[in-house]
């Protein structure tokens, strides 16, 4: 945890700035490789399939980044030697092979997790305010079936007392098309 600003690095984020995959979760202090294979989506024959060898520094916020492939890899367009390791912190663009495949990390905290909290507290606003969305349709309903009781009324009332619609009936429960039949059907 940063004593100053009060953060803790929860998890670190291996991302590839074109979306080929989702994020690679880098464990603090711990070796991950990362090169041509499934999890990256890279199939590029340049690229090793021990391209790289990353180890994520959560206390500092960064990434030791050791080129184990034959073909160079990049931080910020700098050449990264064949076994030997650079430093990747949070915006900085690393080029797993010959410039392509630009990736970066990002080190979530919990200072983004709140910040997530809130986007969450928007997210159940916005679904308050689909229900009361719905609320208004549920309304328009009951505005349609009182003109549906209207006109069932008014056509009633033309009608001989033998051919009027039955109280009982109550249309506006049936919906406007049964309502609609069944007073064609009493004409």
């Amino acid at each position: 945890m940063d004593s100053e600003t009060g953060e803790k690095v929860l998890t670190c984020i291996f991302k590839s700035n074109h979306s080929i995959h989702d994020g690679i979760t880098l464990p603090c202090g711990t070796a991950v490789t990362v090169g041509r294979e499934k999890e990256t989506n890279i199939a590029d024959g340049q690229c090793s399939r021990k391209q790289l060898e990353l180890i994520a520094n959560y206390r500092d916020k960064y990434v030791l980044v050791k080129r184990t492939g034959a073909n160079p890899s990049q931080i910020e367009g700098i050449d990264i030697k064949i076994n030997s390791s650079a430093k990747l912190r949070e915006g900085e663009v690393l080029y797993v092979v010959n410039m392509k495949f630009p990736h970066q990390v990002v080190f979530v905290t919990n200072k983004n997790t709140n910040a997530k909290e809130t986007e969450d507290e928007k997210c159940n606003m916005m679904s308050d305010i689909s229900f009361l969305n719905s609320s208004s349709c549920q309304t328009e309903t009951l505005n349609a079936n009182a003109a549906v009781k209207r006109i069932v009324k008014e056509r009633s009332n033309d009608q001989p007392e033998s051919k009027r619609m039955k109280p009982k009936s109550q249309p506006w429960k049936m919906g406007l098309k049964s309502a609609m039949t069944n007073l064609n059907q009493s004409e």
